[in-house]
């Protein structure tokens, strides 16, 4: 039953005009905004701290966090745009038809939950691949068969995340509008704990930011996406890599351990293990908030 109700909800968010504007139309605009106005901001101040080899450049390292950062953000708005259908079920009453047939809450629930993932991981994973073959077409350094494992790992837990997060919020809200609310507000919050819109200001800043999990999902995604150009850098695992890791935010890997905005390199494991854990935490709330919700229908 779960299944079949997974089903129908990804049917119902393309057949969802708002639902596809989150879907496929929010991770266009993030592309277009980034490129046009940040690119061509950022890469002439980075190569005044960088000291790159021959084959390195600024702009493959800033295009790598351009797109791993579009990437985090359209997991948060394609989970949202599945969630739509939920409200619209509320709106509707059709829960309780439903309800009224043997069909559980938990197979509600966990339909919507599971679609909500496997679109932001859809999406997500199509903007990280748009990255790759911007690299390649810039002759730029793209990542191996072992980054991109690393990289689905991170789009993976952020999938997850993102759609226990919105799983959670659904349950506080009870129309298009209040949900409309959080769309802007999450995302905007999200932009800036991810350091996607603007970087901190102040160490305490980037610590308490860096123990959220907004920070450590974006971290795992772009480690191995800025990899290939670190790579390039004399002593690529070195301290001279953190000299602009900490003003620009750019995530990446020192060995077995993510550098996450600016901070102390953690272990990849223990972001990875953190993240779930935050994950598991916010499904355990939103699935006793959403039974709540489906308890009054």
């Amino acid at each position: 039953m779960t299944g079949t109700l997974f089903l129908r909800d990804l049917r119902v968010c393309w057949r969802n005009p708002a639902a596809v504007l989150l879907v496929v139309a929010s991770p266009i605009v993030l592309t277009i905004v980034f490129m046009a106005f940040f690119r061509q901001r950022l890469p002439g101040r980075m190569d005044q701290i960088m000291i790159l080899t021959a084959g390195g450049n600024a702009a493959g390292l800033y295009d790598g966090w351009i797109f791993a950062s579009v990437a985090v953000l359209a997991g948060f708005t394609s989970s949202a745009g599945v969630f739509l259908g939920f409200l619209d079920d509320c709106g509707a009453r059709r829960f309780e038809l439903y309800l009224a047939s043997p069909v559980r809450r938990g197979a509600i629930i966990w339909g919507y939950l599971l679609a909500a993932g496997l679109v932001s991981f859809i999406v997500s994973l199509v903007v990280v691949a748009f990255g790759q073959v911007w690299a390649l077409a810039a002759g730029q350094p793209v990542m191996s068969a072992a980054l991109w494992l690393q990289a689905l790992l991170g789009l993976l837990l952020t999938s997850l995340f993102f759609a226990t997060l919105t799983g959670l919020a659904v349950g506080f809200v009870s129309s298009q509008g209040g949900f409309a609310g959080y769309c802007l507000i999450g995302g905007s919050l999200a932009g800036f704990l991810t350091a996607s819109y603007a970087l901190p200001q102040g160490a305490w800043i980037s610590q308490v930011a860096g123990l959220l999990p907004f920070a450590q999902a974006a971290a795992l995604i772009r480690a191995p996406l800025v990899a290939p150009v670190i790579g390039q850098l004399p002593l690529g695992s070195g301290p001279n890599v953190s000299g602009f890791a900490g003003p620009y935010t750019l995530n990446y890997l020192v060995g077995a351990k993510i550098q996450i905005l600016g901070g102390t390199p953690w272990p990849a494991l223990t972001v990875v293990i953190v993240l779930v854990v935050w994950s598991a935490i916010l499904l355990g709330l939103g699935l006793w908030r959403l039974y709540r919700v489906l308890r009054t229908r």
